[in-house]
């Protein structure tokens, strides 16, 4: 380890005015460059400050590890800023890199990996293990990964080398890693991802992050505990630049962990598979919750499972599907067990989906509880020889020939506030709410373990209701604080500059080429 500073304190970093030979110590005594902030060994409770507008080129791998209640801070300083590092088509790692360090808090960065060519390239990439690593308010984009190619199988070597490239990738295991308040905006091939090489994770905490302009997928979770959780993030145009398929948010080998108050968006995929906003994908995904979150425009549904005979416990509860096509519902391997219930899905005039799916496999799952308000006359139901059990549930408008026998079903109309209402963030779906004389209160089944809310964490009241919404006594209660990510974060509120605005414009062309909005 190189020597470290005698005392700990902040240092500063100025690309156009430093000196690598002053002390750091100061502002009027900031270092230069990228060089000499990775050369110097940082102690618990340093800071190692980077000028506000600044730029640099090549890569950040500071030195050292915090301690406990002490860590080691990266932000900016002296603007409102971001400070920029460019890694100019860094191969390998990534711009941002730490490895076998902890004790962490880095924020206040701008982050691009760009390239010509498809290449082993990040934004951001911690290798671990590592323990209490905070990455907030970082602004990562034009990371020139991977893109797989969709002739090649999912177990081809070059489309798994691919999905471990893109914007924010974690390796190694850890604890108490944190990734918040982050925008991730056009990269290759993934926007935030674990890798479970070298270890497991506990605590994993991903949250109010926007990812967009994503090739593939949006957020991949490997290797995580009943602890960890990836909330309040809002992910949206996803499957671009060619790629052809990618479920937004996917999981692999996760143990109980809870998936709850996102949003997902403009999934473009083609398929005809991948391309919801949730996929519980391979063998180890018990007990893992999905839950309170927003789907819509997708092409191809709510949730996926790609998941084996072992994965049980599984709950899908208390979402809203507005306007998903291919496959509401999709059971596209074998499953242990999952309870899907509670749901509501809005399927409008022309959108035709299969709202639930099952392929030639062996499932098990209950379908309880949920309100399908169809008003698409190519809206279908495909069964094969699984087993299930559906109850309790609404289908209300067009019935076609394959919808399922339920003993308690329940056909007329919910009485939503205002059904199809619901726009971009989870704060604009109150029109799901039910009216006071809606059939669906206090007529639905009563389930353990339920999770007491609802959708907008409202208390589950005495028996239950139907639907994602539990009624609360009033035809549509004031509105809550919004719990769309991107309203909550900073970052994606500070950082609509040129990127940005060019993007939305692309978005909004390619979207009305789809007839999608």
């Amino acid at each position: 380890m190189l020597p470290g500073p005698a005392h700990a304190g902040n240092y500063y970093v100025d690309a156009s005015g430093g000196d690598d030979n002053a002390t750091g110590t100061s502002p009027a005594l900031a270092w230069k460059s990228l060089v000499k902030a990775n050369a110097v060994a940082l102690q618990p409770g340093d800071s190692l400050l980077f000028k506000s507008g600044g730029m640099w080129q090549g890569q950040l791998h500071p030195k050292g590890s915090g301690l406990p209640g002490k860590p080691i801070t990266i932000a900016a300083y002296g603007g409102i800023q971001k400070a920029i590092v460019n890694g100019n088509g860094l191969i390998g790692e990534g711009t941002l890199f730490l490895e076998g360090q902890s004790y962490w808090d880095i924020g206040g960065l701008e982050l691009t990996n760009d390239a010509k060519d498809q290449a082993d390239r990040r934004g951001v990439n911690v290798i671990g293990p590592a323990n209490q690593v905070r990455l907030h308010d970082l602004y990562v984009h034009h990371v020139a990964g991977i893109r797989s190619d969709p002739t090649l199988s999912n177990g081809d070597p070059v489309n798994i080398r691919a999905k471990s490239t893109g914007g924010i990738g974690i390796y190694g295991g850890g604890e108490d890693i944190t990734v918040e308040d982050c925008e991730v905006f056009h990269v290759d091939n993934c926007g935030i991802f674990t890798e479970e090489k070298g270890g497991a994770y506990v605590r994993l905490r991903l949250r109010n992050n926007v990812l967009h302009d994503i090739a593939k997928n949006a957020i991949i979770i490997r290797g995580t505990d009943e602890k960890s959780v990836i909330e309040h993030n809002v992910c949206y145009q996803t499957c671009v630049r060619g790629v052809t398929t990618g479920n937004t948010i996917f999981s692999a080998h996760c143990q109980g962990t809870v998936f709850q108050y996102n949003e997902g968006y403009l999934n473009l995929s083609s398929g005809p598979f991948d391309g919801s906003l949730y996929d519980v994908d391979i063998n180890g995904n018990t007990n893992t919750k999905w839950q309170y979150s927003y789907s819509h425009d997708n092409n191809y549904g709510l949730i996926w499972f790609a998941s084996t005979a072992t994965d049980t416990g599984i709950k899908v509860r208390y979402n809203v599907s507005q306007n998903d096509r291919g496959r509401i519902f999709c059971l596209s391997y074998d499953l242990g067990h999952a309870d899907i219930y509670n749901n509501t899905i809005y399927i409008g005039k022309d959108v035709n989906p299969v709202i639930l799916y099952e392929g030639s496999r062996k499932y098990d799952y209950g379908f309880y509880n949920n309100i399908i308000y169809n008003l698409s006359q190519g809206a279908a139901y495909k069964f094969s020889g699984g087993k299930r059990k559906v109850d309790y549930n609404v289908f209300y408008g067009n019935h076609p020939s394959t919808e399922p026998a339920d003993a308690h079903k329940l056909t007329g109309d919910p009485l939503f506030v205002s059904p199809g209402a619901g726009k971009i963030g989870l704060a604009s779906i109150s029109g799901y709410r039910l009216m006071a004389n809606s059939p669906c209160i206090n007529s639905g089944m009563n389930l353990k373990d339920d999770g007491g809310l609802d959708i907008n964490a409202d208390k589950l009241l005495g028996v239950a209701d139907r639907g994602a919404m539990e009624w609360q006594g009033v035809v549509a209660l004031a509105e809550k604080p919004a719990l769309r990510g991107s309203d909550r974060n900073p970052a994606h509120a500070n950082n609509r500059g040129k990127w940005t605005r060019l993007f939305l414009t692309e978005a909004a062309a390619e979207a009305d080429a789809l007839g999608r909005r």
